[in-house]
């Protein structure tokens, strides 16, 4: 700065004198020249230039020392006063206060404090950088160094004893002046008596001595501090009480000041912190949000059945927070929501600041959380010196081995109570319900509610498994087939459609995904029943349940109405119109090949589609006639009732077509009578359809088809007839086309004999 501002002068002086110069030449050539005027513009230019240059270097030192002073808490303005008190009128503070709660922050304010600099020179001592062994070295060398910048060669120290000794006289001199036998300790008080003509005291700081393994080390430098320390050596020391390993009244010997740092919440950490870490340019997350994380009451999840945990409100046990830890928890969160798509989608930025919260804070239940491992495993509880997780808890309570009592004491115990809290934050869910295995169809009669459930539980584990390691996919095994299915095959067209459809099957099951997703296909289920129930269950957009819809029906197993079909097409979402008419349009077009009036996936097909077009204003008059969702999936199994309630919606929609005020309306009013028609011809239809069903044979699982017998039957019809003679073979391939013409055969047992026939030649 004084050099810019010296060239400054002397530019400015030597533009003058030209100036000057110039002038004169002017009013003895008073004739103006376009030369004379550039060289005024470039004159005044430069000077401008320099001018506004200094005068915003000036100001942004200024900013930069007002920056310091507004980044202080407003309790660290206290904290400050009172240290700086103390320091002024007692030989030996201390300073206590956890890591990263701002030690080094006072300290350098200190340093910057004008009364402070005009009262102290300052030594600082890094205890973690420097040769503990050499401790008496290094502070009479610091003390030294310090005499010296104020002209004060001290005849106790070792550059003045070394200065001396280099000159043969000089040394005799020294030697003489020397005090025999000089220990350390007679060179302390020699150094006290040099310091006292210094103008200033001098602070000496010693920083992390709670960080010092060996107490003897500490023991040591507490003496030598108390040698040096009087009305011209002042010392303090910081540290965490809790780490030291004395108590109150052994410490007081030695440091008989103390003061101790300001306890700040985490709320009003979070507060100071929110802009200068970047968060308020996060989306979809409120401060609010985040800085009530620790004290904000949550519901127990855990045992509800039992009515004073039901209503018990769960807070995390207080702990203090440190300001560096704060920090270093909003700088890690913005860090991956800018580096990872999957947390700038939806709530998951709410998540990923719960989960961070967990591993910045409660160190020990992170731990125990391991890859892999589902949550629900990985935490446990601890009563009466055992550990079990939350299931053989309420197992345990459900089989009357711990009573209601007992149960209230294991969630309310303080080391309980950050393993409850995370599962209540998370939202953990322990109560669903088991698939009713009776059923062999359960996978696909499966409740969407009950999957949603198990979707959510398996997102808290991916995503605690994610922020763990990043090669844990931070996506469900749901949403990467969602995901896939989205990206990959419904942007696309025509034969690479299917390929793109067969690839990540193939990838699913061969762990060949970019991370490690699997397959989500249960035992059983066909590769279209479970993706449509993934993407049911994840949701995606109206285009894209309308690509999936056309992409279904073109497929070859969409030709008839099936069991298969109807249970796909339970598991979409029908809360656009435009996705309930894609629906109908391609299911009008296929043929029926039976009923399935027995069948539960039909009648929650019929529950579903019926809502749907009450809900979305198709049919509607008075009363709740309409309202397929009032009817139980019992009662729309009862074919008479069904027919009568499709009747009252055919009139219905036919009254819609007849009132429509344009065509698209009277156009899909015309479609969905025809779907309402498409349904009561399948319910009407003499022949009763079987859904495919998993059976067990010498301990080997094998699928029973709908035609089970016939196709087996043809099978060995395949197997056994001459492929070379071309008669026996047309008159098979005619056979065939008329069973498929009766619907004896559906499109999968089709394809099954093609292939066979394909293979043999």
């Amino acid at each position: 700065m004084y050099f810019h501002k010296v060239l400054l002068f002397w530019c400015g002086g030597t533009l003058f004198a030209f100036g000057v110069g110039k002038f004169i030449a002017i009013r003895q050539l008073p004739e103006f020249t376009m030369e004379k005027l550039l060289l005024g513009i470039c004159m005044v230019l430069i000077l401008g230039v320099d001018f506004v240059f200094l005068l915003r270097y000036d100001r942004s030192e200024t900013r930069q020392k007002e920056n310091v002073k507004e980044n202080l808490f407003r309790e660290r303005t206290y904290d400050l006063e009172r240290l700086c008190s103390f320091i002024q009128a007692v030989p030996i503070v201390g300073m206590d206060a956890p890591w990263g709660d701002g030690k080094s922050f006072l300290v350098n304010m200190i340093y910057q404090d004008e009364a402070m600099k005009k009262r102290f020179t300052f030594i600082q001592i890094d205890l973690l950088t420097c040769d503990l062994n050499e401790i008496e070295s290094i502070l009479l060398g610091e003390i030294e160094r310090v005499l010296q910048k104020n002209g004060i060669y001290s005849f106790h120290g070792r550059k003045t004893g070394k200065l001396f000794k280099d000159f043969s006289l000089s040394n005799v001199f020294y030697n003489v002046l020397q005090e025999e036998g000089e220990g350390v300790s007679s060179t302390f008080i020699g150094f006290e008596k040099d310091v006292r003509r210094l103008d200033k005291d001098i602070l000496i700081v010693f920083e992390d001595i709670d960080r010092i393994k060996d107490p003897d080390i500490v023991r040591k430098i507490f003496a030598i501090a108390e040698k040096l320390a009087g009305d011209k050596i002042h010392i303090l020391y910081q540290y965490e009480f809790s780490n030291l390993p004395w108590n109150k009244a052994f410490l007081e010997k030695y440091i008989p000041y103390e003061v101790a740092v300001t306890e700040l919440s985490f709320e009003r950490i979070i507060v100071a912190l929110w802009k200068k870490c970047g968060m308020q340019r996060v989306t979809g997350l409120k401060i609010e949000d985040v800085k009530y994380i620790m004290t904000a009451s949550v519901s127990n999840v855990i045992l509800t059945d039992i009515h004073e945990l039901k209503k018990y409100a769960l807070v995390l046990r207080p702990q203090r927070i440190a300001i560096r830890n704060v920090e270093l928890y909003l700088n890690e969160f913005v860090l991956i929501y800018k580096m990872n798509e999957r947390y700038r989608q939806k709530e998951n930025a709410k998540w990923l600041a719960m989960i961070l919260f967990i591993k910045h804070f409660l160190y020990e239940q992170m731990e125990q959380i391991k890859m892999g491992k589902l949550l629900s495993e990985s935490l446990l509880l601890t009563y009466k010196n055992e550990t079990f997780d939350v299931e053989t808890l309420i197992g345990r309570y459900h089989a009357n081995i711990y009573s209601e009592n007992e149960c209230i004491q294991i969630v309310e115990d303080p080391v309980n109570n950050p393993v409850i809290w995370i599962f209540a934050v998370l939202r953990y869910d322990f109560s669903i319900p088991k698939a009713d295995r009776n059923d062999p169809r359960w996978f696909a009669n499966e409740s969407d509610g009950v999957m949603r459930r198990m979707q959510h539980n398996e997102q808290v584990n991916r995503f605690l498994w994610n922020i763990k390691g990043n090669g844990n996919s931070e996506y469900t095994d749901m949403e990467w087939l969602a995901k896939e299915i989205c990206e990959t095959v419904l942007n696309k067209g025509g034969n690479p459609r299917k390929k793109a459809w067969d690839k990540i099957w193939k990838d699913a099951f061969q762990m060949e995904n970019e991370k490690n997703n699997g397959t989500v296909q249960l035992f059983g289920e066909t590769a279209m029943l479970s993706a449509f129930k993934a993407l049911y269950v994840t949701g995606i957009s109206t285009e894209n349940w309308i690509r999936m819809i056309k992409f279904y029906f073109v497929q070859e197993e969409a030709q008839a109405i099936t069991v298969d079909m109807i249970e796909n097409l339970n598991f979409v979402s029908l809360m656009n119109k435009d996705v309930l008419i894609a629906v109908a349009r391609g299911f009008v077009q296929c043929k029926v090949v039976g009923n399935m009036n027995e069948q539960k996936a039909f009648a929650r097909f019929l529950k579903n589609y019926l809502q749907a077009i009450w809900g979305l204003g198709y049919a509607r008059r008075r009363g709740d006639w309409y309202i397929a969702g009032m009817y139980s999936e019992e009662l729309l199994q009862k074919k008479e009732f069904v027919v009568e309630v499709l009747a009252d919606y055919r009139r219905a929609l036919q009254d819609g077509e007849q009132s429509a005020l344009f065509t698209q309306m009277k156009e899909e009013f015309q479609l969905l009578v025809q779907f309402v028609d498409k349904l009561l011809a399948v319910i009407r239809h003499n022949r009763s359809l079987k859904a495919r069903e998993m059976q067990c044979k010498t301990g080997e699982p094998r699928i029973v088809y709908e035609h089970d017998d016939l196709l087996r039957k043809l099978k060995k019809e395949v197997l056994n007839f001459d492929s070379v003679n071309e008669v026996e073979g047309a008159t098979f391939i005619k056979e065939l086309e008329q069973l498929y013409r009766e619907g004896k055969l559906n499109p999968e047992e089709y394809r099954i004999i093609e292939e066979l026939l394909l293979k043999k030649g």
